[in-house]
């Protein structure tokens, strides 16, 4: 029998998605109801880890979890902002790696006062060093074993979304998602990376700003950007969730013209940055990376008439919403239950996506679940009956 971990709220930035490969028993939870359900003392229980959640609070979370359960609690924080909260016996930053967090659940599950250890347990037991730990500013007051906050791995794991601050540069020669790249020959990329520059972006970074001079042209390497424009009155329209191996900011250094939407990052990504100029001269020089430029605008172009159709000619919100999610689905990940689609907005972002509100996106995907047509937990959706969702996407 392996560990059993309970999460509730997101869980954006796949924290849960190594311990699952680890081998990790865990259940993840969206509501208060089902939070209770699965935190039942008759059931076993080795750890409770909790992420960002809006509604509802953290204090109502916190206070449903205490009044079934006294095991361990893990945060998973959601921003680079200082977080000291006593009730949690340790954060795992923003950027921690996977290796350091399997280590840091590992030692916890084995020291938990009322588990007692489990021989098959995924990841190999260590003692805990006892002296180090002593050493350092603890985030618990209670009698439960005393472990530190996770710090910044000392070396870099490679895995998406868990990405050290210390890590090493990526070469484009070793790292060259998408098609764009891909139509590169080596002395190609060397070139290119000569006049690049390499960046590491937290979530929430802003690489260019509507109506803002193009300076750059960024070539996503790891991680999602959204490209969002805004209206005069606050409105929020999202044209593109941007993955890896896209090139944003391009046409604005082909027409030298302001950026129509501002590009920020959802995940911790790496990118890859050449000033438009320099861009713009490698194109003249390699006719076969200029054609790829060109295919990358002609797709661009594509995905605006799909979404302006989407928005603008599809007559109803539940329609939108559906065409929406096959959109997605065209990158998700077929399971024995269906297409699995990792979703890294929130219902608020879904509705800037579509042009509608947050409470239309909320009732729309509770009316998909109750009718079986996808199966929604944390950030996991899965499409369970695609059929259906076509069918919701024509009317």
């Amino acid at each position: 029998m392996s560990a059993r971990i309970v999460h509730f709220g997101d869980d954006r930035f796949n924290r849960l998605g190594p311990l699952r490969d680890t081998g990790y028993s865990i259940d993840a939870c969206a509501t208060l109801d089902e939070l209770r359900v699965a935190i039942d003392p008759r059931l076993s229980l080795d750890v409770i880890t909790i992420g960002e959640t809006e509604n509802p609070s953290l204090d109502e979370v916190l206070a449903t979890i205490r009044s079934r359960s006294s095991a361990p609690l893990v945060y998973f924080q959601g921003s680079t902002h200082p977080f000291d909260r006593p009730e949690f016996t340790f954060v795992v930053p923003l950027l921690a790696p996977p290796g350091t967090l399997l280590t840091k659940i590992a030692e916890l599950v084995a020291h938990t006062p009322s588990v007692t250890p489990r021989p098959e347990m995924p990841v190999k037991q260590k003692t805990l060093d006892r002296t180090s730990v002593e050493s350092q500013p603890l985030l618990s007051s209670t009698d439960r074993p005393r472990i530190v906050p996770i710090e910044q791995e000392r070396k870099s794991v490679p895995q998406r979304a868990f990405l050290a601050f210390n890590s090493e540069r990526i070469s484009l020669q070793t790292n060259h998602p998408g098609r764009f790249l891909m139509a590169f020959t080596n002395d190609m990329l060397r070139e290119l990376e000569s006049v690049s520059s390499f960046s590491f972006c937290a979530p929430g970074t802003v690489l260019f700003a509507e109506g803002q001079t193009p300076h750059e042209v960024f070539l996503l390497l790891e991680g999602q950007v959204k490209l969002f424009m805004n209206s005069h009155d606050g409105r929020r329209l999202i044209a593109h969730i941007a993955g890896p191996g896209e090139v944003l900011g391009l046409s604005s250094a082909f027409t030298s013209s302001l950026h129509r939407a501002t590009a920020e990052t959802l995940y911790p990504s790496r990118l890859a940055c050449v000033h438009c100029d320099d861009f713009l001269k490698f194109l003249l020089v390699h006719p076969g990376a200029a054609q790829a430029a060109a295919r990358e605008l002609g797709e661009s172009c594509d995905r605006t008439y799909m979404r302006l159709r989407t928005i603008g000619v599809t007559p109803s919100n539940r329609s939108k919403l559906a065409r929406l999610l096959l959109e997605w689905a065209a990158q998700g990940k077929p399971t024995d239950r269906g297409t699995q689609i990792h979703v890294a907005l929130k219902h608020g972002e879904i509705a800037e996506c579509i042009g509608t509100c947050r409470e239309s996106v909320t009732r729309i995907l509770r009316d998909l679940q109750r009718w079986n047509v996808i199966e929604l937990r944390g950030s996991l959706l899965t499409i369970t009956d695609l059929s259906a969702l076509e069918q919701c996407a024509e009317q």
